[in-house]
């Protein structure tokens, strides 16, 4: 089947195979059957369109001879013969689909009688069909200067009818670039000046939007000597009034997502916590309210981030969405801020085929897509605030972002920084996990085991659930296990979670010199070190050594128990230890050890 194509320069294709017109007044002739396809055209009628008007005494004959070759050019695949001989004239018969002009139309009469959004889909298809300026490789005057102007024309007033249907789906912010460029192509066009307007205020941007009044105005006053139309004029006076009719359409979510993780039913303790998250004085910023939660590995950050959302989760009822960012997950890397907002973008309901390509414009678009609208977003695990920061919606929105790492340089973010449990709230966990009953009979094993845990809420939780799992086991038995195990970490490991594991994945992402440190700092008994030590451990200089300790604290791999004061939480010495076995010889053990004792 033949494909005919008028919407930029003539192409023609038959059963998916180019074919070459090569000769300019064959592609005349084929482009004046073509945009009349179907009617006769009388030969006078062609010979104008072909020969430029001249009406020499041969140019019939000349028409005749340039019909064949036509026809044989077409014919060069195999294809049968479009084009039939009248005695007025010639004919080209084409099916309306086999003809991208055709296509157009049909999709055009359609968006006419249909509601805004299919309207935007059908126009959408039907721009797209065009790939630049009509016949702009046919050299015929007569067609430039009679059916070019009107084929511009129609396509001119779909892209008008287009906008419009953008607009009313409330799509502004998606418009503002595109009717810059239009009204440049199209300066003395006052529809595209006046959906150019409509956007930039609906954005927000009245002034701009005012600009662009002035602009049209000079140029209509200059080029044609006329003040603007009445329909200009009038949006320029409600604008300037802040007419509330030229707000947006109620913004709208398409898929309205709730997709919160479940509460922890064994939630324990946290109540100050809490209580701060819940009480916090918000400060709005160019990323609306931001939360951030630090802490090492297992402290229950994300626990808590759930159990705050599900807490203030009705005054969001536009979308609740969880994105876990995999800081630290084994066998992958964090997700990149591209394809994290690939996945928002879609959450809330944007066609894949309509997410930019650029992570610029996926914020911008997220941003948009946000705007008004009541959302709240927990963000797991982040490895960087510069992963975090493309994904802050505007104003309106509430983010929780958790993360092992202190995201002091995220802007506009509220900070809390989760320690261990206290023995006490470590010690009801446990009971919670084990039973009740049980552990009040061993209230002195019980104190013993989570204080093992260094109350860290993912050993508790480990060891609770291997006591659930072994009725057999007393809770002495198992303190008697947690101090046979040291230094390892054996003991907490319960199907696919242990602490191990996850200390180590903070450890992998320390530079080389971090890790050094902590190995060495494994090396020495519990207590506490400054960086005039750490320097001796490491044989590095003191600002060197103090730079390296506020890194690893960074990442909550030591506590700061006053200034300038460091140690590190028991599990992640044990952790630390197991690793500078293997990467330690006893040569360079003995002397991180002398140049601290000789120190």
């Amino acid at each position: 089947m033949f494909e005919f194509g008028l919407l930029g320069p003539l192409t023609v294709t038959y059963a998916g195979v180019p074919l070459q017109v090569g000769a300019a007044r064959q592609r005349a002739l084929l482009a004046s059957l073509l945009v009349d396809a179907n009617r006769i055209v009388p030969a006078d009628e062609l010979i104008a369109r072909v020969w430029r008007g001249d009406r020499a005494g041969n140019a019939r004959a000349n028409l005749h001879t340039y019909v064949m070759r036509l026809r044989r050019t077409l014919a060069a695949g195999g294809a049968p013969d479009p084009i039939v001989t009248r005695p007025e004239g010639y004919l080209i018969e084409v099916p309306d689909e086999a003809l991208d002009l055709n296509r157009f139309d049909a999709l055009v009469s359609e968006a006419r009688t249909a509601d805004p959004e299919r309207t935007a889909a059908l126009l959408e298809e039907a721009l797209a069909l065009w790939s630049g300026s009509p016949l702009s490789n046919v050299p015929s005057e007569v067609l430039h200067r009679e059916v070019v102007p009107g084929l511009a024309e129609r396509r001119t007033l779909a892209l008008e009818a287009y906008i419009d249907a953008e607009l009313a789906l409330g799509h502004h912010r998606d418009l503002v670039v595109r009717l810059r460029e239009v009204t440049a192509r199209h300066p003395l066009r006052e529809r595209f000046w006046t959906q150019r307007m409509t956007a930039l205020y609906r954005c927000g941007r009245q002034a701009e939007a005012l600009e662009c009044f002035r602009t049209v105005n000079a140029l209509l006053t200059e080029e044609l000597g006329i003040e603007p139309g009445e329909e200009i004029q009038e949006l320029h006076r409600a604008i300037l009034a802040r007419d509330p009719r030229l707000g947006a359409p109620a913004p709208r979510i398409q898929v309205r997502r709730h997709d919160l993780p479940g509460d922890i039913p064994d939630f324990v303790g946290r109540s100050a916590e809490l209580e701060r998250l819940l009480s916090w004085p918000y400060r709005d910023g160019p990323g609306g309210r931001v939360l951030t939660i630090d802490g090492m590995a297992g402290a229950g950050k994300t626990a808590l981030a759930v159990r705050a959302a599900h807490r203030v989760a009705d005054r969001y009822p536009d979308a609740r969405l969880f994105l876990d960012l995999h800081g630290h997950t084994p066998g992958r890397e964090p997700i990149e801020p591209a394809a994290a907002l690939d996945v928002l973008l879609r959450a809330v309901g944007v066609p894949g085929d309509r997410v930019p390509a650029r992570v610029e414009e996926r914020t911008a678009m997220w941003r948009a897509e946000l705007a008004g609208r009541r959302v709240l977003l927990v963000l797991d695990d982040a490895a960087s605030a510069a992963q975090v920061r493309p994904l802050l919606p505007g104003d309106g929105s509430l983010v929780l972002v958790t993360s092992r790492r202190r995201l002091t340089d995220l802007d506009a973010a509220d900070t809390l920084s989760l320690d261990v449990l206290s023995p006490a709230d470590a010690a009801a966990l446990l009971a919670r996990l084990a039973g009740e009953p049980r552990a009040a009979a061993e209230a002195g094993a019980v104190a013993d085991v989570v204080k093992s845990c260094g109350y860290l809420p993912l050993a508790v939780r480990i060891v609770g659930s291997r006591l659930r799992g072994r009725r057999v086991w007393s809770i002495g038995y198992l303190a008697r296990r947690l101090r046979e195990s040291w230094p390892g970490l054996e003991e907490f490991v319960t199907g696919d979670r242990s602490v191990a594991d996850a200390l180590r994945l903070s450890y992998e992402r320390l530079t080389p010199d971090e890790r050094h440190l902590l190995r060495l700092l494994s090396l020495l008994p519990p207590a506490t070190v400054d960086a005039c030590m750490a320097a001796a451990l490491a044989d590095v200089g003191v600002d060197w050594a103090e730079r390296l300790l506020e890194g690893l604290f960074d990442v909550h791999l030591i506590e700061q128990c006053g200034p300038g004061r460091y140690r590190l939480h028991e599990l992640v010495r044990r952790s630390a230890n197991a690793t500078a076995r293997d990467a330690l010889t006893d040569a360079s053990r003995r002397e991180a050890m002398s140049r601290i004792l000789g120190g």
